[in-house]
């Protein structure tokens, strides 16, 4: 079952597995997809970093963001790494999506 969830710069279509299937700009945004891509990552980092509780400085100083092709998804993983703890989160994007642009 697909679940649909709205962000700050896009609405996204995401499966049962975890995979972003669709990925649509806001209504008054007029951005092509790979802007509304990383818009969507952005919003994410700021998520992630209210969750996990990791301030701005914190993040530049010991975070990153990973890009990762597969054959079948494109994967930015969100990484916080210190001497005490290490947390991320995985943003999977289908390579459907990509193909449609094109």
């Amino acid at each position: 079952m697909n679940k649909e969830y709205l962000s700050d710069h896009a609405r996204v279509v995401i499966d049962e597995n975890g995979v972003i299937q669709s990925i649509n700009p806001d209504s008054h945004l007029n951005t092509n997809l790979y802007d509304t891509i990383e818009n969507y990552v952005l919003d994410e980092l700021v998520y992630f970093r209210n969750k996990n509780h990791i301030s701005e400085k914190a993040w530049k100083k010991h975070g990153g963001i990973r890009r990762i092709e597969l054959i079948d998804m494109l994967i930015f993983r969100l990484v916080y790494k210190t001497r005490f703890r290490t947390v991320f989160k995985e943003i999977k994007f289908s390579y459907n999506i990509l193909k449609q642009e094109r």
